[in-house]
């Protein structure tokens, strides 16, 4: 009996270890993941608790069919990071996954519902783009999160609770919301909240914020006075605000507010604003003295019968066609910067019926060419430009549009020495520098510095010492025309270059003295029949090997010739004969005579006695 209770409680403990998944597509992408291995409707609880990241989608559907059952995921009981999109899911239970953090959900064309307020732990969530979500989206506990995304939905409530500082960024546009309470979002900074159907917003507790874009909103008013650090405000499209005041919003640089209802906007106190875009709306006047660094600047399509920009010389675009205007006052010092940058588009007044004279500044009406008067991209063709469209001129002699009283006489040419920007006709005084030079004598190119002007100068660098323009001057030891400066032997190589300076004798020795007398190059002699290494000429015996030259008797004939030597000297010998050259015995004593003395011992002396 114990046996059976064992086998069958073995496969209940095994069961309990894995999670269903029925879903195959679900199944088969954590297999591809590496948390599971075969597709069989279960993964191992053990391996799914402990993950961290997890991202769904639809890649796989054309094999495995669709993902629209999660089941499974409830397991997943470690997740921080989960991104779900393209799935074809009504509903998603994540209700056990605690420890998220960052929750993406978009693009599920069949979610229904989806519930995150128990993921306290939240700090980013992206609920995006799911056409069929409806309800509420309720966050009021997650007092961690920074960020909600929630637009593109079907949403019709955000319960948003009271974040305090946690949430800075809200976005939940195109949501039929038809209301938003955000006074509990004391840390809110950036704000999407276009088309979702308001009628007022209440931002009074908001004094973070920085953006506010609300536009395609029917709303019927807005208050910003309390959003002092409010940098841009985008309120048109359908909005029916008919007086918007931000006077108090100092750092405001973008105000989008067109086809917004508009029938007044206070903006004189907005000091940091740079692009202001007012068009279509109702506005009869609008004041932007103050705001000194306006640069673009739109409110075509209104009813102002009067616009004054002459305080605003950082302007370089104005948009102020089709409206009631009779007086446009365009003297802010930079009608050419600003007229001349694009003259197809900077200022357009066209379509003002009533607006004949436009005020300019004296710089640019002389300046600009008659063309761009009278193009109707710019003005109406019944329009005109002048300094001074409240004068009106008793004389005007010339019919130039200048009265007499405020003619200029001066030089007008700009190119000339003597320009006057502030001449309105040439009086013909108009100097001119010379050919090359600028108007204060300096030549307008000069490279190398030389005060002569390039167009002039010889050489535009410097003459070497041979006189060539950046030339390289002379080789080493050479004048400039090729000669040696030191060549004392004339033999066109310098001195400092030659291997000899001199004559190089027989022997290849420079200003050697050749051969000693007799001897070759190599001290040998150039005659040695008995090879003794003594020159024929200088040998005492030279057919006989005497390289010490014995010469016992001083006779300039070498003992190896003459017989007689220093150990004959010393040997006792006994004299035979006495003969002649001719072999004829003689007396020892014939003088005058080459006598030949034989001895005992064979050797033979020669004598010559001379009386």
């Amino acid at each position: 009996m114990k046996k059976i209770l064992l086998l069958l409680i073995i496969p209940f403990l095994s069961f309990s270890q894995q999670t269903y998944v029925p879903n195959d597509l679900f199944e088969m992408q954590l297999i591809w993941l590496g948390y599971d291995n075969v597709l069989d409707d279960y993964v191992s609880t053990n391996t799914i608790n402990s993950i961290e990241y997890l991202s769904l989608n639809s890649s796989g559907s054309d094999t495995f069919g669709p993902l629209d059952d999660l089941t499974g995921l409830e397991d997943f009981t470690s997740l921080i990071n989960l991104q779900v999109q393209n799935i074809d899911v009504e509903n998603i239970d994540y209700s056990n996954c605690l420890s998220l953090e960052w929750i993406s959900i978009t693009n599920c064309n069949n979610l229904l519902s989806l519930n995150i307020s128990q993921n306290t732990s939240l700090t980013y969530a992206y609920i995006t783009n799911n056409p069929l979500l409806t309800g509420t989206l309720d966050v009021s506990n997650l007092s961690s999160l920074n960020e909600l995304q929630c637009w593109s939905n079907n949403l019709d409530n955000i319960n948003l609770g009271n974040n305090n500082y946690s949430l800075t960024t809200l976005a939940c546009e195109n949501n039929p919301l038809n209301s938003l309470d955000l006074t509990g979002l004391n840390g809110l900074i950036d704000l999407f909240a276009s088309n979702i159907n308001i009628t007022s917003l209440d931002l009074s507790q908001n004094l973070l914020l920085e953006t506010c874009m609300v536009y395609s909103n029917p709303l019927t008013n807005l208050d910003l006075s309390a959003n002092t650090n409010l940098t841009e405000l985008y309120c048109g499209y359908g909005s029916q605000i008919e007086s918007l005041d931000l006077s108090n919003n100092t750092l405001l640089s973008h105000v989008f507010c067109n086809d917004a209802g508009l029938s007044n906007i206070e903006i004189n106190g907005a000091s940091s604003l740079i692009h202001l875009d007012c068009q279509n709306n109702n506005l009869t006047s609008i004041d932007i003295s103050n705001n000194n660094n306006l640069t673009y600047f739109f409110c075509n399509n209104n009813q102002l019968t009067s616009l004054d920009i002459s305080a605003n010389n950082a302007l370089q675009t104005l948009d102020c066609q089709s409206n009631q205007l009779t007086d446009l006052d365009l003297r802010n010092g930079n009608n050419i910067g600003m007229f001349y940058s694009n003259p197809a588009g900077p200022c357009i007044s066209i379509n003002n019926p009533q607006l004949f004279c436009i005020d300019v500044d004296n710089a640019y009406l002389n300046a600009s060419p008659t063309q761009i008067f009278f193009d109707p991209m710019v003005i109406d063709p019944w329009s005109f430009f002048s300094p001074d469209c409240d004068g009106s001129c008793v004389v005007d002699t010339d019919g130039d549009g200048v009265c007499d009283e405020l003619v200029i006489a001066g030089c007008n040419d700009a190119s000339a020495c003597n320009y006057n920007s502030e001449a309105t006709e040439d009086d013909g005084s108009c100097e001119y520098p010379a050919l090359y030079y600028d108007c204060y004598g300096n030549c307008l190119n000069d490279v190398d510095s030389d005060n002569i002007c390039d167009e002039l100068d010889d050489c535009i660098g410097q003459f070497d010492e041979c006189g060539e323009c950046n030339g390289n001057g002379t080789a080493p030891y050479y004048d400039c025309d090729g000669n040696c400066i030191n060549d004392l032997d004339n033999d066109e190589v310098c001195d400092e270059l030659d291997d000899c300076v001199g004559e190089y004798d027989e022997c290849g020795v420079c200003n050697g003295n050749g051969p000693q007398l007799y001897y070759d190059c190599n001290g040998n002699c150039i005659s040695d029949i008995d090879i003794d290494e003594v020159c024929d000429e200088l040998d005492n015996c030279p057919e006989d090997y005497n390289p010490n030259q014995e010469d016992f008797n001083a006779d300039d004939i070498g003992d190896a010739c003459d017989g007689i030597g220093l150990d004959e000297a010393t040997i006792q010998k006994k004299l035979v004969k006495v003969v002649d050259i001719l072999g004829r015995e003689i007396d020892e004593e014939n003088k005058d005579a080459l006598l030949l003395y034989i001895y005992d011992d064979g050797s033979v002396e020669k004598k010559y006695v001379i009386e």
